[in-house]
């Protein structure tokens, strides 16, 4: 495990960890024992780890670049005719994120549908909001 950059709660007990070495580790925090661990999700080192609230095991993360991924641990690995890939998407910015978070939405009925909006800001000062942002996982 290389330098950790950034380190977000992923479950009871659990915690995402991710840095220098561009690996996703989740950890038992009880135990400090790696639950999973995903090597070379990104290309640059991880910066910023954020859980989604509404779909378990799903990670928002960026790097050094201007990317930010969704991560599904939950549908981790699928078949294909190259070998096994992580399921994950992508959104790109501007340019490099200087930080992401989540944002939860209710609508003004107060029923219990919400959504989960993902905001974040990039090195040259404009800011994102993704709406929905777990529907990212399609």
């Amino acid at each position: 495990m290389g330098t950790i950059l950034a380190m977000s709660i992923a479950g009871p007990q659990q915690l995402a960890l991710g840095g220098t070495d561009r690996t996703l580790y989740t950890v038992d925090a009880r135990k400090w024992k790696t639950v999973n661990r995903i090597q070379s999700i990104t290309k640059y080192e991880i910066t910023s780890l954020r859980t989604s609230i509404h779909k378990l095991g799903a990670i928002y993360l960026t790097s050094l670049d201007h990317e930010v991924l969704m991560v599904d641990l939950m549908g981790k690995i699928s078949k294909k005719s190259t070998g096994t890939h992580l399921s994950r998407q992508a959104l790109r910015g501007d340019s490099r994120w200087i930080g992401i978070d989540i944002a939860r939405s209710s609508f003004p009925d107060g029923g219990e549908d919400s959504t989960e909006d993902l905001v974040g800001v990039t090195d040259t000062g404009r800011a994102y909001v993704i709406c929905g942002a777990e529907r990212m996982s399609g």
